[in-house]
């Protein structure tokens, strides 16, 4: 049954395990593409998320990184939700069973439903863009610092995403290929798989803008 929740009627909070949230410098967004503050920051979007979340689901289950899909002709920015179980080496991640779409200029959530991996375009095929898992060795500050900065990015993203632009100036195709350097330097391979396929438009888009013609 497809659960409809509205972030008015909700007050608990959530914890994210896979998602570590950091802080949002907007001056720097504002300042690398004017109005990209019109688009909610991740900050308060997985806010909003945590609070929905937290009504239905387990605290072991484990949410995505937003990203931007369209849907119907509306823009949306969606979280996956997967039960996770082991640690480490043995950490087995369970496809996306639960899904999420929230408004990206609001935060409200417009749909939060149980899903099958089949519903929202994950299919295991093969994929332009191959992740490759979080950097080797690298240090939990240097992650926070690779996970602020793709944050802080996001707004800017997704509303070039959101505009259908195709943008070829040198700045800001910069800015798109280091948004996606930092997503699959900081994102599990497992779950990267799942956000690939779920928000393929957004990806292949990603991909022909940043790609080798550029």
């Amino acid at each position: 049954m497809e659960v409809i929740i509205t972030i008015e009627t909700l007050t608990k909070s959530w914890v994210l395990p896979l998602v570590l949230i950091g802080c949002i410098d907007s001056s720097r967004v504002s300042k690398e593409m004017p109005n990209a503050h019109e688009i909610k920051s991740v900050d308060e979007i997985q806010e909003a998320c945590g609070i929905a979340a937290s009504t239905i689901l387990p605290i072991e289950d484990s949410s995505t990184f937003p990203t931007p899909i369209r849907s119907n002709g509306h823009d949306y920015v969606q979280i996956l939700f997967c039960s996770r179980s082991g640690v480490e080496e043995d950490e087995v991640i369970e496809e996306p069973h639960y899904c999420m779409w929230l408004d990206p200029f609001t935060a409200k959530v417009m749909r939060f439903w149980p899903c099958t991996p089949q519903e929202i375009g994950i299919e295991g095929k093969p994929l332009l863009i191959n992740p490759p898992g979080p950097l080797a060795g690298i240090e939990f500050e240097q992650y926070m610092e690779k996970r602020d900065r793709l944050s802080t990015l996001s707004p800017i993203v997704w509303k070039l995403f959101f505009a259908h632009t195709s943008p070829s100036d040198p700045q800001t195709v910069a800015i798109l290929k280091e948004y996606l350097k930092l997503y699959l330097e900081t994102t599990n391979k497992a779950v990267a798989r799942f956000e690939i396929e779920a928000s393929s438009e957004f990806f292949n888009w990603l991909q022909i803008v940043v790609g080798e013609d550029r």
